[in-house]
């Protein structure tokens, strides 16, 4: 009995053994044959290599949280929306702020406008930014960081639609707004500001149903007729449908050999108009006739008399010139208080209507300036003081109020008074000088008074040739 079991043990266990092992090779099969499938179907990654520092150079030291939605990898595969923890550095002591990370690509993904959210608690402080990671690589931070999200624009996920009778399958995926990027022919979107069905019909490439190669908006505004150009003629449609109206010009001819008219046939039966040279048949009774006055062309065989001192401003009916002067209204409105003349400064040039400026009158600032032989008449209802500037003498006249003349001159002169000025009238002269006298003669030359430097007389005109000196 002990031996049989002794027996029955020892067969027993061999073949428990070799049991076991078969198990564990089988299990081992299918898990080589799992992980050979997953390898298979694993998309394509980037990564994403770099060392956060701070501004002073300093390398960071943290841990970073990457976030992602649910997309479809450029390659084609379906990517679960999720996170991943990564710790800046390497161990123990993890202050070097190195990170490597392998993600899968944004760009040429679906839904369009994806992005990884980086979430950062560091020894100085916590960030929170964006990455659109490209389909090749690897990158670097910068190269893939975004100031902003980017807006999702993916709604549905992609859907087969088979049209019975064609046997042609479409791939429609709709999306919610315009700003969709297509990755392929064949995605459509339902454009809510317009209400019209867009698709694409290659890559970046949209057209909205029905498709037109045109501007929407002027197909739309031609659901009506444009109206009409009056008395002109259509040289297009602009973006909002409108027609674009234009007379015939010259130049809609291009260019056409000298002394051509456009004309019907010379001859024959009617037929469309062409450029060609004048014949006989275009001018009526061969030119004996003529449009206009027929003494008029007979008078002006010869010139006619011009005009003197004056204007032509026509030809009258016998070919005589019609003559006349420059009228104020010949120039037109113009701005009050101005006159034709030249330039006010500068080089010389055709005159103008500008105002008065001083140069005009000879003024240099406040003063007045003429030659001994101009007469200067300043008249006035009320007391005035004069300042006369001039290089020689100075002869005075009075004929209204008293006049208070000062002479700031620097050398010598003589004041001579008018002859028969008005009884009671005379005149106040100072000589404000420095170093020279004003001599005031009458009209018969005799010396009235002399002024030295600072000195002021008045001079009253008493009865006839009598000047009386205050």
């Amino acid at each position: 009995m002990n031996a049989e079991k002794t027996d029955q043990g020892r067969w027993c266990k061999p073949f428990k053994f070799d049991l076991a092992l078969s198990v564990f090779s089988a299990f081992i099969c299918v898990l080589l044959l799992c992980f050979s499938a997953l390898a298979a179907t694993v998309p394509a990654t980037v990564t994403v290599t770099d060392t956060v520092r701070y501004a002073d150079g300093v390398a960071a030291v943290g841990s970073c949280r990457i976030s992602w939605q649910s997309l479809v990898s450029p390659d084609g595969y379906a990517v679960q929306a999720g996170r991943l923890d990564v710790r800046l550095g390497a161990g123990p002591a993890y202050t070097s702020g190195a990170i490597s990370v392998a993600l899968t690509p944004n760009i040429g993904a679906v839904p369009s406008g994806t992005s990884y959210t980086i979430d950062c608690r560091l020894d100085r402080g916590g960030l929170r930014e964006y990455w659109i990671v490209p389909a090749t690589g690897p990158v670097t931070i910068a190269s893939i960081r975004a100031a902003v999200a980017p807006a999702t624009t993916y709604l549905y996920p992609q859907q087969q639609q088979i049209y019975e009778g064609t046997g042609l399958a479409v791939l429609l995926a709709f999306y919610r707004v315009a700003s969709a990027t297509a990755t392929r022919a064949g995605q459509c979107y339902w454009d809510t500001d317009t209400n019209s069905l867009t698709c694409s019909t290659a890559a970046g490439v949209w057209k909205t149903l029905p498709f037109t190669d045109g501007n929407v908006a002027t197909a739309t505004a031609l659901a009506a007729d444009p109206a009409d150009c009056t008395n002109q003629f259509t040289r297009g449609i602009n973006a909002s449908g409108t027609a674009q109206c234009a007379s015939v010009a010259g130049t809609d001819f291009g260019t056409k050999v000298a002394n051509t008219i456009l004309a019907g046939p010379a001859t024959g039966a009617d037929a469309a108009p062409t450029f060609r040279a004048l014949a006989s048949a275009d001018i009526p009774n061969n030119a004996a006739d003529t449009s206009g006055n027929a003494g008029t062309a007979t008078a002006l065989a010869a010139d006619p008399a011009d005009c003197t001192n004056q204007f032509t401003r026509g030809i009258n009916a016998s070919g005589t010139a019609q003559c006349a002067s420059v009228a104020g209204t010949d120039f037109g409105t113009k701005v009050a208080n101005t006159i034709l003349a030249g330039p006010a400064t500068g080089a010389d040039a055709a005159p103008t209507f500008r105002a008065l400026v001083p140069a005009d009158l000879g003024i240099t600032g406040s003063v007045v300036g003429t030659t001994d032989t101009q007469v200067l008449t300043n008249k006035t209802l009320i007391l005035r003081t004069i300042e006369t500037v001039a290089t020689g003498n100075v002869g005075l006249t009075s004929t209204s109020e008293e006049y208070q003349f000062v002479d700031p001159n620097g050398a010598d002169r003589i004041w001579t008074l008018e002859a028969t000025p008005v009884t009671g009238r005379g005149y106040t002269i100072q000589n404000t000088g420095t170093a020279n006298t004003v001599t005031v003669k009458n009209a018969a030359a005799a010396i009235l008074v002399v002024l030295t430097a600072g000195d002021t007389a008045t001079v009253i005109y008493t009865a006839a040739a009598v000047w009386r000196v205050i």
